[in-house]
């Protein structure tokens, strides 16, 4: 009862947060090589401790709220936005004991939930009274339901296929030691598991799909006024984000 209770959601979130700092480093390093330069590579060994120098410093840099922006909405953006992307995890089965809410609509739950995500991003740009943040969120916010409908379809797909909306089932279902991983739904439905790949990518605003952010116009989209703990928040919820999804 004490592990479910406190200390499963304590290393749940846990591990969510280092595998977020680490695929930021893996992300870094991948593109260094791409681009012939050097990803992290000074902070501890091969750069490993980087992530964390990183987090140390935005939470103890200085938080700047624009002179004409609305205060109140401008802090509480990234909070909402970090919350929406953790609270998600309570519905995903992890370990043996399933999720930490056992819901028989645990899978609805989870588009309702994550769809949430985009009122954090408009209020970022409404709040920042700046027209480039205001377009970046117009532009982040087109982009989530556009990608999110496809989402919806390939869930009711899998729904009608397994016949249950608790993701729990639908994970046990795919249990098979004979057959292996014959039984996944990534293998035996290849075209949905492209088409969740391309959502799954457009959920981390990359390219092709890194419009929202625009740097070439928009210098960095809904959060271009945000430094410190706020930008940290909302990087960590596009990557926690790309994590639920994947």
């Amino acid at each position: 009862m004490l592990f479910r209770e406190i200390l499963m959601p304590v290393l749940v979130s846990a591990v969510v947060l280092i595998t977020m700092a680490y695929l930021t480093y893996a992300e870094r390093r991948i593109l260094g090589s791409m681009q012939f330069r050097h990803g992290p590579n000074r902070v501890g060994p091969a750069g490993l401790l980087q992530p964390i120098a990183d987090a140390i410093k935005l939470i103890f840099k200085q938080h700047m709220t624009p002179k004409n922006a609305n205060g109140y909405l401008f802090i509480f953006a990234p909070i909402f936005a970090f919350f929406i992307s953790m609270i998600v995890w309570a519905f995903i089965p992890v370990g043996i004991s399933g999720a930490y809410i056992l819901n028989e609509l645990s899978l609805l739950w989870i588009m309702m939930i994550s769809a949430c995500h985009v009122y954090g991003l408009l209020l970022a740009g409404w709040a920042s009274n700046s027209k480039y943040a205001l377009l970046g969120a117009l532009r982040a916010s087109a982009q989530v339901l556009s990608y999110e409908l496809a989402l919806s379809l390939i869930f009711l797909t899998l729904v009608i296929l397994s016949g249950s909306l608790d993701l729990n089932q639908i994970t046990l279902l795919q249990q098979s030691p004979e057959r292996m991983c014959i039984e996944w739904n990534g293998v035996k439905y290849p075209p949905l598991l492209v088409l969740y790949c391309i959502c799954i990518i457009a959920e981390t605003h990359r390219a092709p799909f890194d419009i929202a952010e625009g740097e070439s116009e928009l210098v960095a989209g809904y959060h271009v006024e945000y430094g410190s703990w706020g930008f940290a928040l909302f990087f960590l919820a596009e990557y926690i984000q790309m994590i639920v999804a994947s």
